[in-house]
């Protein structure tokens, strides 16, 4: 459970985001990523956007931490955004890639 947020706990969450951002992209299924936006995946950068905690109804037991980054080329247009979502013990659930 997480208790309090500081600078430190922020930006290890942005930290696990972009680790496992460059793992979608290096992941050899993902191959074709390049070819959909035009560029080489490697060249897209990222920045720290938001940081959400999701409780389902009332229950305080049980969340989601979702670390949002969004995509930029290298002339700062916005590509799309990726999010990583961690359950309340901050083991990582799922991730999704958009590109606009």
């Amino acid at each position: 459970m997480i208790n309090e947020i500081n600078k430190e706990i922020l930006d290890n969450f942005y930290s696990r985001a972009l680790f496992s951002y460059l793992r979608c992209i290096g992941n050899p299924e993902n191959i074709f990523l390049s070819e959909e936006i035009g560029m080489n995946i490697s060249k897209v950068l990222t920045k720290n956007d938001t940081v959400s905690i999701k409780y389902n109804g009332t229950n305080l037991e049980n969340f989601v931490i979702e670390v949002k980054l969004i995509l930029l080329s290298e002339k700062g247009l916005e590509l799309g955004y990726f999010t990583s979502v961690l359950d309340e013990k901050q083991n990582e659930l799922d991730d999704f890639l958009v590109f606009k």
